[in-house]
């Protein structure tokens, strides 16, 4: 079964410290990241983050994108 919530968020400028942190931050056993970057500049454009609950029977998915 998959269940889908979208909510649609404004974009941002700038991150705080401590939301930097949270992206950064990863337990490897229930969470993975991966980056996108534009290889011919070095600037990231796309990040996706997937999170599974504690038994590992569900997960959340992010993905954020830079405008192209």
């Amino acid at each position: 079964m998959i269940i889908a919530d979208y909510i649609a968020v404004p974009p941002v400028k700038e991150f705080s410290h401590s939301f930097i942190a949270r992206f950064t931050q990863i337990d490897y056993a229930r969470a993975m990241a991966f980056i996108a970057i534009e290889e011919a500049t070095g600037q990231m454009f796309g990040v996706v983050r997937i999170h599974a609950d504690a038994n590992i029977e569900a997960a959340n998915m992010l993905f954020l994108s830079a405008p192209i």
